[in-house]
């Protein structure tokens, strides 16, 4: 059920987050604002008591926390999804559970920005990177994310985006119901954000705040649930996976939005790297048969 009356939801997405849900959703609660704001918690099914402590939360915090926790696993869009349809806030905001937002001023300041310049879909800040302790990490860059002010549909390229997810807030385009967002689950069981940023900006530009208001936490010892290393670091046929969302994108700006997004160099790439992996596979396929034939 929509509340007209609330100006922001909060979103997060939490799966065997045992270890951080609680500064997750502290930094949330936290926040100083003029405005109501509720937050929506989707628990993907974890195994780690995650979702007990979510539930404690809610009863914490009737009325202004709601959780839902998955019987079974959904995968990480499809909770998004469930959850864009239950907002009811004017403008939507994000944190994963296991990141969290350090500044309390974060959603003032963000709505005071997106009230003022009606324009932009949405805007984001600087993030700091830390580990599985809540340290800085040595490298702050993050290769995927545009550092321009004003960021645009151009800028997207198919690959890159105007924030981490935790930075981003926008308007509730769900709010909007002449276009189907379904794509949001159907294009990747995992990856959403590129289909967000795509949306958001083939209705208006993204502005990039100064301000550093959030941490992304980036697990250095292998024991986190960080969706980026599953997918990216540990997948052989990450390039496919690129490949194939980028296209469903494309199509998807075409047929519901009549507007061409064209990320050819991207698939290119991603087209390439594919090959070349597949190259090196049978190689080493066929080294390994020579090596037992003269066994």
């Amino acid at each position: 059920m929509r509340d007209a009356g609330v100006m922001v939801s909060v979103i997060v997405l939490t799966y065997n987050h045992k270890k951080y849900i609680r500064q997750a959703l502290d930094s949330i609660l936290e926040q100083k604002t003029a405005f109501p704001y509720e937050i929506l918690v989707g628990d993907d099914c974890s195994s780690d008591g995650t979702s007990e402590i979510i539930s404690r939360y809610a009863a914490q915090y009737p009325g202004k926390l709601s959780v839902f926790i998955r019987p079974e696993n959904v995968g990480a869009t499809k909770n998004l999804y469930d959850l864009f349809q239950r907002a009811g806030g004017k403008y939507i905001a994000s944190c994963e559970g296991d990141d969290y937002w350090c500044d309390p001023l974060k959603l003032q300041k963000q709505i005071d920005f997106l009230e003022n310049h009606p324009k932009y879909s949405g805007c984001t800040h600087a993030c700091l990177i830390v580990d599985e302790n809540g340290k800085a990490a040595a490298n702050q860059r993050l290769p995927w994310v545009c550092l321009k002010e004003h960021y645009t549909l151009r800028d997207f390229r198919g690959i890159y985006l105007p924030g981490q997810a935790a930075t981003l807030v926008h308007r509730n385009f769900f709010l909007d119901t002449e276009h189907n967002y379904s794509i949001i689950h159907q294009a990747s069981p995992m990856v959403a954000d590129r289909t967000v940023v795509l949306i958001l900006t083939m209705s208006g530009p993204i502005r990039r705040l100064p301000e550093t208001m959030s941490c992304y936490r980036v697990p250095v010892n292998g024991g986190g649930e960080n969706v980026t290393a599953t997918l990216f670091s540990n997948n052989a046929d990450v390039n496919r996976m690129q490949y194939d969302l980028t296209r469903r994108l494309e199509r998807f700006a075409r047929e519901e939005y009549k507007m061409t997004a064209n990320f050819a160099a991207f698939k290119l790439e991603q087209r390439l790297k594919a090959w070349v992996k597949e190259c090196w596979k049978r190689l080493v396929e066929r080294k390994a048969s020579s090596a037992d034939d003269c066994a």
